[in-house]
């Protein structure tokens, strides 16, 4: 079970010589839209920038006048084309179709959100469908989703959970990856999709304590898409189809014991997959008392029993021992720091939140687990909520801000899986994951500065020569700016260094685009992205790759 502190506020005809033609009327699509936004007038700046995680998802116009309420449904629509150009279409160097070729993107999304007396529910959905000029075995329709529910069935005892996302995703980040951010390679890319339903039923105990019973069901599932079959082979077994059970009854103290507050907590888990399967049960004790106002002794005593269907390196079951402290002053400011021993590993895990004024701020988190990929996934899709304004957010969203949050967060989606991550497998990880994030939000200009790292060490046991430990550490800077009442800019750089399949390899991204705004359901855009990787020692072939890619497009919502 991972342990994780959440915190902070509240993913083919080839032409001779590789040269690539733009139609007349590709051209002339790129000329009509560039002319239509340099024709328009200027506007004068007139309201501040809404935050990226809260928008207004477009609906049924809201009353701001005293004492009424937005509607309890908002419905929100969109249609666009663009048109793109890409250097390195098949997201490879030195194949077929690892050459330039232009593309035309048409789009449909969808968005809900409601929130009643018992029932909170949020959607977006975007189906996306790419055609292009000369590698037709790229042509493919990509969807995206999140969706998030809490029924609250019976009052105050019975809730019920939903959540469910779908996106494409790299398997491993030396195969075949686009700047393009969709499937260029049925070797390593999936369409990811997975979901998870949890009913609680939860009472209080007088002034004592309040239980909370939950079962859980989900599953994290990969679709071969149907694009080319190129690219190095994986030196992994593709991730493969897993479900998940979960039962856990929890008890925390009520209001009767002070400054001493506690959590008994006992939980089953199953993962299971076409070939393995693991199994714990787990029974601990969570106390924390209040020395006063600044500062709180934190421990945790318990045992957990860890089974698994492959062999291991060595058994994960034991105690479970931490101890550590919480200082807080006021809401402004508080770190927590805790060590011990858990699944015979020693853990660090630890939070912070730091107000350093009204508008600037600092996140951090330390975390220790041991799980699959797969379950990672379902890890972060646990955490995936909306504002009340119906933007989508989750563990990962505080430290990394994507382009379409930025500038289409009406229907921007969040991915419970890493961007450059490490390889998407079967294996069962000793993981450590630390991340902490400057961020900051202005009346015009917002901003972000990350940095991240994990530490993978394998403990099933594998045929594979491919060392056991393995590690990703980077840094991204995001900016966006409110520049006038009608344009939005976007620029965000990333950096990552991985120590994977034998040897080093390193990837920069980087993009930025343009939002203007023609009228009242209609916008034009312009975005572009670069990526370059470097491999050196690895055991794949063929991995270097740079791409560049542009975009221009039309945008109407309803």
């Amino acid at each position: 079970m991972a342990v994780c502190l959440r915190f902070g506020p509240g993913p083919d005809a080839i032409r001779p010589g590789g040269k690539t033609k733009i139609g007349l009327s590709r051209a002339g699509f790129f000329c009509a839209v560039i002319a239509a936004c340099a024709a328009l007038p200027v506007h004068a700046f007139a309201e501040a920038v809404q935050p990226v995680q809260a928008p207004n998802i477009p609906g049924p116009t809201t009353s701001t006048q005293s004492g009424t309420n937005p509607p309890a449904l908002q419905l929100a629509g969109a249609l666009d084309l663009s048109e793109g150009y890409t250097t390195n279409a098949g997201g490879q160097q030195g194949t077929s179709i690892g050459k330039p070729d232009t593309f035309t993107r048409g789009g449909i999304g969808f968005g809900l959100h409601y929130a009643g007396a018992m029932l909170t529910s949020d959607l977006h959905y975007t189906l996306t469908g790419d055609y292009y000029s000369r590698f037709h075995r790229l042509d493919q329709l990509i969807n995206r989703l999140n969706f998030t529910s809490r029924a609250e069935i019976v009052q105050d005892h019975l809730f019920l959970n939903l959540t469910a996302f779908a996106t494409p995703t790299a398997l491993s980040r030396v195969g075949a990856i686009s700047a393009n951010e969709s499937s260029v390679s049925n070797i390593n890319n999936r369409n990811t999709y997975g979901y998870i339903a949890e009913p609680q039923f939860a009472f209080h105990i007088g002034d004592y304590a309040v239980s909370q019973a939950s079962v859980s069901e989900g599953g994290v599932f990969f679709q071969t898409p149907s694009t080319a079959n190129t690219g190095p082979p994986l030196p992994i077994t593709p991730a493969r189809n897993s479900t998940l059970t979960d039962a856990t009854e929890k008890i925390s103290s009520g209001t009767f014991f002070g400054r001493l507050q506690w959590d008994l907590t006992g939980s089953y888990t199953k993962m299971r997959q076409t070939t393995q399967s693991e199994e714990r049960d787990e029974g601990t004790v969570d106390a924390a008392y209040a020395l006063n106002r600044v500062v709180t002794l934190l421990a945790t005593a318990g045992y957990e029993r860890y089974r698994a269907s492959i062999a291991l390196t060595q058994s994960l079951s034991g105690p479970v021992a931490l101890s550590g402290v919480k200082f807080a002053y006021g809401p402004t400011f508080n770190v927590t720091a805790e060590a011990g021993v858990r699944n015979r590993f020693p853990a660090y895990i630890g939070s912070l939140h730091w107000d350093i004024t009204a508008m600037s701020s600092v996140e951090g988190s330390l975390t220790d687990s041991i799980s699959t990929p797969q379950g990672n996934i379902l890890s972060n899709l646990s955490t995936l909520a909306a504002s009340a304004e119906g933007a989508f957010s989750d563990s990962q969203s505080y430290y990394w801000q994507t382009q379409e949050q930025a500038l289409f967060p009406q229907f921007a989606t969040s991915s419970p899986i890493s961007l450059n991550g490490l390889a998407l497998d079967n294996s069962i990880n000793h993981e450590r994951q630390a991340r902490l994030a400057l961020l900051h939000q202005g009346e015009r200009t917002q901003f972000g500065l990350s940095f991240f790292g994990n530490d993978r060490e394998r403990v099933s046991v594998s045929t594979s020569m491919l060392p056991r430990k393995s590690w990703v550490y980077g840094a991204r800077f995001n900016v966006t700016r409110k520049m006038r009442e009608d344009l939005t800019g976007h620029a965000g750089v990333s950096y990552s260094y991985a120590n994977e399949f034998g040897g080093h390899d390193r990837i920069l991204n980087a993009d930025a685009g343009l939002t203007y705004v023609l009228g009242e359901n209609f916008d034009c855009f312009l975005t572009g992205r670069y990526l370059h990787r470097e491999s050196r020692g690895q055991v794949v072939t063929n991995v270097p790759l740079s791409e560049v890619v542009a975009i221009v497009g039309i945008r109407t919502t309803f």
